[in-house]
């Protein structure tokens, strides 16, 4: 299987410098059928299936897995003194005896001893020249007022320096769901891609930094990003900030003017269309070399960006986490309450930008909400006495 780098190779010589399959593979010494795959073909991120198979997970009893019957019957035990409990024995027996099971008793100690051997009890607590259509980016810190306090949010910004023009997205945190996601939203504003973006060292994007003879390297998540939407990235130089003064001077410039009165917050959809809207208004003024307005630059800048992909690219990671003695995971520095899973017990989250999903070890979504970061600053914050009654979190997705 092929590296990142090595299929953003093959798409730049096949969609930038126009090679035929055959010459892509005498350049790379590939073989065919591979450079075909990843030269005209998306390279997307694909969400895990990890539903099991076995007896255990056939349907029996009135609709009912075998295992989903030994997971109830674990769960009324657990609300017993341990003396009181049902050996594996005597789970085997009513399986066979009420329940028509067919299986071996090793076969049910093997499922109790894979799902629950970590499930004690039920109790839980609660708790430079710019070509026309490159773009520059970079974050921002800004101060906005929710509900009469003052909140600190990133704007990421994107600005093109042929035109001037920019495009800001507001997001809670700098990590890689909240950078890509920002990203797709900045294209979608400016209805294109920019054909090279020229960023700084961001930790979302960028492994090692360029210098002392050193090449920049960006994670595989960044690259192979940037291959679904064909732009080249562009790392800048150390000690070289007139790489990306344009975007830097935007930083600045919102945060001067748009900013000088402290905004008032309510939730990211209507703040990012009221941000992008003064953007929009500011593109009326002459550009600050040119004797034209940026609005018409932009209007000619903008024929020179390539088009946005049919597919989106879903920005997602996963990752395994256990509750603690009160039934809540760590998400971002915050503890978050799941509804009856118990304590001490592993699961598998995907995890967005805005919001999570909680999945159990047969690959059903058992709960979903909002990030902590995302509630912290919007106000989704669930009570907790709603959140032991309800298994979903109802969200309002921006993007």
């Amino acid at each position: 299987m092929l590296t990142m780098d090595q299929i953003y190779s093959i798409k730049k010589m096949r969609n930038e410098e126009g090679y035929s399959l055959n010459k892509i593979v005498t350049e790379t010494g590939y073989d065919w059928r591979t450079v075909r795959k990843y030269a005209d073909h998306d390279v997307l991120p694909k969400e895990k299936n990890s539903r099991k198979r076995g007896m255990m997970y056939t349907k029996g009893f009135e609709g009912q897995t075998y295992g989903e019957i030994v997971d109830h019957l674990l769960f009324e035990d657990s609300k017993e003194k341990k003396k009181d409990r049902r050996l594996n024995k005597g789970i085997h027996r009513i399986l066979k005896e009420q329940y028509e099971f067919k299986g071996s008793y090793r076969l049910v100690c093997q499922y109790i001893k894979d799902t629950h051997n970590e499930v004690k009890e039920y109790k839980q607590y609660e708790r430079l020249e710019h070509p026309p259509g490159e773009g520059q980016l970079d974050f921002g810190n800004y101060r906005v007022s929710y509900k009469g306090k003052i909140k600190n949010i990133k704007l990421l910004v994107l600005t093109f320096p042929y035109s001037n023009r920019a495009f800001a997205v507001a997001l809670p945190r700098e990590n890689k769901e909240c950078f890509l996601s920002g990203l797709k939203f900045l294209f979608k504003l400016a209805e294109g891609v920019p054909k090279a973006l020229r960023i700084d060292n961001l930790a979302a994007a960028v492994v090692q930094s360029r210098g002392r003879g050193k090449e920049a390297i960006f994670t595989d998540d960044f690259n192979q990003f940037a291959a679904h939407y064909r732009f080249e990235p562009i790392a800048r130089n150390p000690f070289s900030g007139h790489e990306k003064g344009s975007v830097e001077n935007k930083v600045g410039y919102i945060r001067y003017n748009f900013f000088d009165d402290i905004p008032e917050f309510l939730s990211y959809t209507p703040f990012n269309d009221w941000l992008n809207q003064k953007l929009e208004e500011d593109s009326a003024r002459i550009h600050y070399q040119e004797n034209f307005l940026i609005s018409e630059l932009w209007e000619e800048e903008r024929t020179q960006l390539l088009a946005l992909p049919e597919t989106a690219y879903p920005v997602f990671k996963y990752k395994e986490v256990k509750t603690n003695k009160y039934g809540e995971i760590r998400l971002d520095d915050q503890s978050i309450h799941i509804p009856r899973i118990g304590r001490n017990r592993k699961v598998i989250l995907q995890v967005f930008w805005d919001r999570f999903r909680c999945v159990d070890r047969i690959g059903e979504v058992i709960y979903e909400g909002p990030s902590s970061l995302y509630r912290r600053i919007s106000g989704n914050r669930l009570d907790r006495s709603f959140q032991n009654l309800s298994s979903k979190a109802k969200i309002n997705y921006p993007f």
